[in-house]
């Protein structure tokens, strides 16, 4: 993410709260070589090490077994609902801008957005329009992934496993955010509103990446890249007092 590190932030702030983290970098990054024979799926990229990671901090001294959070960004938000479902032991979940549309639309949007090549921005619309279709097939790849890949992420819905799970969920996006929108937060709060356990922000001013930025920027012209304090105090309030009566009137 370049100059901007903010599960770094989150944890620091985290941890001043009193609240411990595990942070991890994915395997794809870690070790891409193991990949190169292989397919990637979201399976082995994002949720299987996120499963071990929970079963490690389950007998880790210091950490309540019975409180234990995932705190996911973008992709990683996505899935969540699907590890949590997976490890059937987490007290809630922080969606940090998760993604609601498929995966291709969001990606059109960001290059039409951006002013990229009418080459590139007409090869995404023809691989969406063969992806809408199921036309898997016609499509070797898309920006260097298979198309195994998009239609493995597409396949993941995991709007309606954070519905099936009824835990205590927290949604949140910047308004100046570039790659996932409105309509994206939109899609999640719209399935889970009859929850009482979810809560919805919009905190103005913030990227993507949570820093304070001008709209469709990581960081405003002489901003640092930390992580705003408004979002790590609404994240570590959220941590506190989730599942307890007073969360919500």
């Amino acid at each position: 993410m370049g100059s901007c590190h903010p599960l770094a932030d989150i944890a620091q702030s985290l941890a001043e709260r009193g609240i411990a983290t595990l942070r991890y970098d994915k395997r794809t990054y870690t070790y891409p070589m193991e990949f190169s024979a292989g397919p990637v799926t979201v399976e082995n990229e994002v949720i299987a090490d996120a499963v071990e990671a929970l079963r490690l901090l389950e007998g880790a001294p210091g950490v309540r077994a019975d409180r234990l959070f995932i705190i996911g960004h973008s992709l990683g938000a996505q899935m969540a609902p699907y590890i949590a479902e997976r490890s059937r032991k987490v007290a809630g979940i922080v969606l940090l801008a998760p993604p609601g549309r498929k995966p291709w639309r969001i990606l059109l949007e960001q290059l039409r957005r951006g002013g990229a090549p009418t080459e590139v921005v007409q090869t995404v619309e023809q691989a969406g329009e063969a992806f809408d279709a199921g036309n898997w097939d016609a499509v070797p790849g898309l920006l260097g992934a298979p198309s195994s890949y998009w239609r493995d992420w597409a396949l993941h819905d995991g709007i309606s496993v954070a519905k099936a799970l009824g835990i205590p969920t927290l949604l949140v996006r910047g308004s100046n955010d570039a790659q996932v929108s409105d309509e994206d937060l939109q899609a999640w709060h719209s399935a889970l509103r009859d929850s009482k356990s979810v809560e919805v922000a919009t905190l103005p001013g913030l990227s993507h990446l949570f820093t304070e930025s001008s709209p469709g920027s990581c960081l405003a012209p002489g901003a640092g890249p930390t992580v705003s304090p408004a979002l790590t105090s609404l994240v570590a309030d959220f941590i506190e007092n989730a599942g307890k009566p007073s969360m919500r009137p």
